[in-house]
């Protein structure tokens, strides 16, 4: 083999690992930056939790619209606790403790009848 051809092959070699090496270095800075925007969710979430509990303390309810339930509810220190809009469902402390461990679909069918009967879950 000639020496022009060795550089050829080295030169071939080399622009491969530098392709490589760029793939890691983005693929890595990809990372950093997802690593930053959790932690920013993260740095969100936590003012957000602190200022709910801040106002749930102050007011005695906080209101929160649920993902699993698609609409607001109120969550409320005790069941004679008023908020500002009555048509939107009150749980207190109690009620959300009775709801642990259920499935979705359990939780869904509970919502509905606290809804239609106006009544307590216990």
């Amino acid at each position: 083999m000639s020496w022009i051809e060795t550089a050829k092959i080295t030169t071939k070699e080399i622009k491969e690992k530098r392709e490589v090496t760029l793939v890691v270095h983005e693929a890595e800075a990809l990372a950093q930056t997802i690593d930053c925007e959790k932690s920013e969710l993260s740095e969100k979430r936590s003012t957000h939790i602190t200022e709910a509990t801040r106002l749930y303390q102050k007011q005695g309810w906080i209101q929160i619209f649920s993902g699993y339930l698609n609409q607001s509810v109120y969550f409320v220190k005790n069941k004679s606790t008023r908020v500002p809009d009555s048509s939107i469902p009150k749980y207190t402390k109690e009620e959300t403790e009775a709801l642990r461990g259920l499935t979705l679909d359990e939780l869904k069918t509970l919502h509905e009848a606290k809804v239609i009967f106006k009544g307590e879950i216990h």
